[in-house]
């Protein structure tokens, strides 16, 4: 995201661009939420932060729990410590378009934050 690049180096930050760009991504997500919080740019401010957080739990829920499989109708549900949670194949599709369009938002962002908006 070179967008986190651009609105520390015009804050005369770019000593913070290298470490604002790793880590896991609750603390990417934090950093860019603190710029964006505090940026005059409302690209960054429109940019759907809480839901990318809830995003990724359902993400970490998907990617670490387990499938347990009924063989009878193929039906499944998601076994995290314990707890069963229900993730059907249309919710994940769901989750995955929306990842999609907040993918575009994320996109379009990023090619406006470098232009300026010309007046005659």
């Amino acid at each position: 995201m070179d967008y986190r690049r651009s609105e520390l180096s015009q804050r005369g930050r770019s000593d913070l661009t290298a470490t604002a760009s790793k880590g896991p991504f609750v603390q990417r997500l934090e950093t860019l939420d603190t710029l964006a919080s505090t940026t005059k740019n409302g690209q960054l401010s429109s940019l759907p932060l809480a839901r990318l957080r809830t995003l990724n739990t359902d993400r970490n829920n998907l990617a670490h729990g387990h499938f347990d499989q009924n063989p009878f109708d193929g039906s499944y549900t998601l076994v995290l410590r314990a707890k069963t949670r229900d993730y059907p194949t249309s919710r994940i599709l769901t989750l995955a378009a929306e990842l999609i369009e907040i993918a575009d938002q994320f996109r379009h962002a990023e090619v406006l934050y470098d232009f300026q908006v010309l007046t005659d």
